[in-house]
């Protein structure tokens, strides 16, 4: 049931879209301190331990839970049920708001679920175009699976995916310029003087075979001695930060050292949240800035010596790796992202869709929302030296990227 929600509301955002709230308002959010004096994972895991000494769950493990239905909890879910209060579910109230923005075209693809899943109060089920699809099987189906034998039969949970729009074939195709397909050579003509001009400006000894050039080191070979979030990126930067890309992989395989890190990435996000520094997906933070997140989790875990040392191979400090990664990574993306892409992320910046969204979201749909297209604009914020350096050295690092599956240890490296 967990899943199908996650899949509507990704759908739902993916299809849709304040003045009182602004994406910027989010920027200070993705600014990460790698010097915060954060608790260790073991003062952590103390501090948020969830296990409610007063409850008694009846049984010692799972192994040896019994095969006699306890009565006390009979006579409890007896009582519950055949009440009249109800709890409501924290999520109820977000489920129908996000049910009435859905197009109604779409119900008959998520009602018939909703009437068989477990724990969907009567208030939602009885909603106009969702009470009507009981049992019901969708009548316009994606053409990839209309033929499909019994689909009929098909389960409810899977629906969603005989939505024509969600495949990406049914879509319409971009359309292209057709050229030519015989070879058009424009003759330009020379002006009289233009050799001279060239020997003038390359010497004539430059042209002769046994010639040598000077090899000089380039200014973007350098490394950065003491990289910080501001310096510039360099073209010996990012072939320093690929290298130890599958380095940083084979440590987090090593013991339970990536278990650990997801450990430590879920309790920080629960201290962020106490400290009023979460964002409503604070995962995003992870994706804005995967580098220097991976290096907060293991300081959090007590790894810092460890890691720094296979750092240290390749000439990095912990920060400076943080740093130069996350340029690198951050360049990278701007050097795939699409023109579509590109102009949406102008668009969200100008604050074109701002009217819109304050008009049919509420306050709590705005912040996520907004949160996310500032985390996105994060994502591909890269200068133009960076981004210039990238394009030099694109290929080897996709080729790194490639290897390591677009995965940093627990971090995404691309999005």
């Amino acid at each position: 049931m967990k899943k199908f929600f996650v899949c509507l509301f990704v759908f739902l955002f993916a299809h849709g879209s304040a003045y009182a709230i602004k994406a910027e308002d989010f920027a200070e959010y993705f600014e990460i301190d790698i010097d915060e004096q954060i608790p260790s994972l073991k003062e952590l895991r103390e501090q948020y331990n969830f296990e409610d000494s007063n409850y008694d769950r009846r049984y010692t493990a799972k192994r040896y839970i019994g095969n006699v239905f306890d009565s006390l909890f009979r006579k409890t879910i007896t009582l519950y049920g055949t009440s009249e209060a109800r709890i409501v579910s924290r999520t109820e109230e977000e489920l129908m708001e996000v049910l009435e923005r859905l197009p109604k075209e779409y119900y008959p693809y998520i009602g018939p679920y909703l009437h068989v899943a477990y724990g969907i109060p009567e208030k939602i089920k009885n909603m106009p175009g969702i009470k009507e699809t009981k049992n019901k099987f969708p009548t316009r189906i994606a053409p990839q699976l209309a033929d499909m034998e019994n689909i009929e039969f098909l389960s409810p949970f899977l629906y969603i995916l005989l939505i024509p729009e969600l495949w990406p074939s049914n879509l319409r195709e971009n359309e292209y310029i057709k050229m030519p397909k015989d070879n058009i050579h424009v003759h330009v003509q020379l002006p009289s003087n233009f050799m001279e001009k060239v020997r003038k400006v390359v010497p004539e000894e430059e042209f002769y075979p046994d010639n040598k050039k000077e090899e000089k080191t380039k200014l973007s070979e350098l490394r950065t001695i003491r990289p910080d979030k501001n310096s510039p990126l360099t073209g010996g930067d990012i072939k320093a930060f690929a290298k130890t890309i599958s380095k940083v992989n084979e440590f987090t395989k090593q013991g339970d050292n990536y278990l650990t890190l997801i450990s430590a990435g879920t309790y920080l996000d629960l201290y962020e949240e106490d400290k009023g520094k979460a964002l409503l997906l604070n995962t995003m933070k992870d994706l804005v800035n995967p580098c220097q997140r991976l290096v907060q989790k293991i300081k959090i875990s007590g790894m810092e010596t460890e890691f720094a040392k296979i750092l240290a191979k390749d000439g990095f400090d912990i920060k400076g790796w943080a740093y130069t990664c996350d340029k690198a990574v951050k360049a990278y993306r701007k050097s795939r992202i699409s023109t579509l892409t590109m102009q949406n992320l102008i668009d969200y910046k100008r604050r074109v869709y701002d009217g819109y969204m304050h008009d049919v979201l509420n306050i709590k749909q705005l912040e996520t929302q907004f949160s996310l297209i500032q985390g996105a604009i994060e994502m591909h914020k890269s200068p133009q030296n960076d981004w210039l350096e990238m394009m030099n050295h694109y290929k080897d690092l996709r080729q790194e990227f490639e290897k390591a599956n677009y995965m940093l240890g627990t971090e995404p490296l691309s999005f």
